[in-house]
């Protein structure tokens, strides 16, 4: 994909491998993408919210409860061309295959129709634990769209 004029969003959850995502999003928006950072609070303890700011150039979102912003999910959902999740940490990918909603990034990916990117990031026992495995393949199917 070429990323000149695209819109994405970049979901970053809470791991270890969030610093990984600034240099994501640096290389993104370098290659002329509008990317949009939604930041989980966990995310944000690893990485705070200006470091992205600054390397995007775009505010950086970290609520479902910000002020007239009530249906920014929605928007966040159908406009961008693709959504990446980097990190996807267990609990992500958990929370999305469940179907829940209870933050923005979560929120965005229950809402969302188009494709989005996973990029798995957590121990590697985590990873291929039966749980995490049935997560990633039950969101695969519940999407129709890869995970």
């Amino acid at each position: 994909m070429r990323f000149a004029g695209r819109h994405l969003v970049l979901g970053v959850s809470g791991g270890i491998a969030c610093y990984k995502s600034c240099t994501l999003a640096r290389r993104l928006t370098e290659a002329g993408a509008a990317v949009d950072v939604i930041l989980t609070a966990a995310a944000a303890e690893f990485v705070r919210p200006v470091t992205f700011e600054a390397l995007t150039g775009r505010p950086v979102l970290t609520s479902l409860w910000e002020r007239d912003r009530a249906l920014a999910h929605l928007g966040l959902a159908k406009q961008p061309d693709l959504i990446v999740l980097a990190p996807a940490t267990a609990n992500v990918l958990a929370r999305a295959a469940m179907g829940m909603a209870d933050d923005l990034l979560t929120a965005v990916l229950l809402a969302r129709a188009g494709p989005v990117l996973c990029a798995p990031a957590m121990n590697d026992a985590m990873y291929a634990h039966p749980a995490t495995l049935a997560n990633t393949r039950r969101k695969d199917r519940a999407s129709g769209r890869a995970g």
